[in-house]
């Protein structure tokens, strides 16, 4: 029970700390010519089941 306790006040704890430091920005460099879309929101299906682009398997 105690451990229990100690545990939570040590995620409390972080979860301050971490909301009082604010965001950091990251910066994502791709060499394989992925679209910034493709990164934060999925495949687009559109381009996904197109015969012109995607004519065979990549793997």
């Amino acid at each position: 029970m105690f451990s229990k306790f100690i545990l939570g006040i040590c995620l409390l704890t972080m979860s301050l700390r971490s909301y009082s430091q604010g965001a950091q920005n990251i910066i994502i460099v791709t060499m394989d010519g992925m679209r910034w879309q493709e990164v934060f929101g999925g495949a687009d299906t559109a381009l996904l089941h197109d015969k012109r682009f995607a004519s065979k398997d990549s793997a």
